[in-house]
């Protein structure tokens, strides 16, 4: 029996409430983000990057392994924080990374399941986020409508191809899942977003 491995979610775009300052931001604060705990992911990631909103109390390398400065300006992204409650997990970490190389595929370090991401930007002539499940990859893809989705960390490996010249900015979403609400968001977006879903 095949099952869900990645869906798009019901929530609206993510974007910035004006371009030219989320760029003057991203070109003045992205730094190299340094691995700083071990995970069961041997080697390092070379990303990019800022935390844009860490919940009071929560240390965001304790959660993320990797370490970054906390921006701290959710005012740039209305799209994202006036609808956050929309969400289903409790955010504790909204962090923006690029990434400078090819990520092999890979299951991340954290202990739950549910991943959410939103795809900011992205210039690549193709996409570059994948899935690999039985020894192929299987590339995501997303509507026109939301640029945000979920997958199953536990059951497939993803990974990331790099082209030289080219970039994107992902935002990886941390906190703790609403079981109840992640659920029935999940349904629903399966649902909306049939021809989107990918199975393993």
């Amino acid at each position: 029996m095949h099952s869900v491995i990645s869906t798009p979610i019901v929530f609206p775009k993510v974007v910035p409430n004006n371009w030219d300052k989320w760029n003057t931001i991203w070109d003045k604060y992205k730094n190299y983000t340094p691995k700083v705990h071990n995970t069961k992911n041997s080697g390092q990631v070379h990303w990019i990057g800022f935390d844009i909103y860490v919940k009071d109390g929560v240390d965001a390398s304790e959660l993320m392994a990797y370490k970054c400065e906390n921006i701290n300006c959710p005012e740039l992204f209305n799209s994202l924080f006036d609808n956050i409650q929309k969400l289903p997990i409790d955010v504790h970490v909204v962090r923006v990374l690029q990434s400078l190389m090819l990520v092999s595929a890979h299951h991340d370090h954290t202990n739950d399941s549910n991943s959410l991401r939103s795809m900011l930007h992205d210039d690549n002539p193709k996409q570059t986020w994948y899935y690999e499940h039985n020894n192929t990859k299987e590339y995501l893809r997303l509507p026109e409508d939301t640029n945000t989705w979920w997958y199953n960390d536990s059951k497939t490996k993803h990974g990331t191809d790099y082209i030289n010249g080219y970039k994107k900015q992902l935002i990886l979403y941390r906190g703790i899942t609403k079981e109840n609400e992640m659920q029935s968001l999940l349904e629903k977006s399966m649902q909306q977003y049939s021809e989107y879903v990918i199975y393993a």
